[in-house]
């Protein structure tokens, strides 16, 4: 499992669903299907947090681990992990948050 570093936070994407068929009834076939990048997901992993000028440690997150994440497009850095695709970000990367409260 990886486990980010200071202020990075780990998102495992949501998948997105590519259709197979237009609404007309044409069969696309996979390679000429465009893959979407979601640009939301589910926080998995918080990072131990980062140093403070007096030498103690700020690790109070606005995510908790389970949110529901949306992120802005083209961020973060993609990476693989037992098969499984995640994305490291920062805070300042997402741009909203949905919770069951």
């Amino acid at each position: 499992m990886l486990y980010p570093l200071r202020q990075r936070i780990l998102v495992k994407p949501a998948e997105i669903e590519v259709e197979e068929q237009t609404a007309g009834g044409i069969f696309i076939p996979e390679e000429a299907r465009q893959v979407e990048k979601a640009n939301e997901g589910v926080v998995v992993k918080l990072g131990s947090g980062w140093k403070l000028p007096d030498g103690g440690v700020c690790n109070e997150f606005h995510v908790q681990e389970g949110d529901h994440v949306i992120f802005a497009e083209f961020t973060g850095i993609e990476i693989e992990d037992d098969g499984v695709d995640y994305l490291i970000l920062t805070e300042d990367d997402i741009v909203a948050i949905q919770r069951n409260e």
